[in-house]
């Protein structure tokens, strides 16, 4: 479970380059914990 989160952390970093912060910390990490969540 912690290695899973620890690697979905590096691949959003290394997306982040590619949008902006916003995006990324409201949008993408916010629906991907109701995902999460829901499942």
């Amino acid at each position: 479970m912690y290695g899973s989160f620890r690697a979905l952390l590096v691949f959003v970093l290394k997306y982040a380059k590619s949008l902006s912060w916003y995006q990324i910390c409201f949008i993408d990490i916010r629906s991907f914990l109701w995902r999460v969540l829901c499942l």
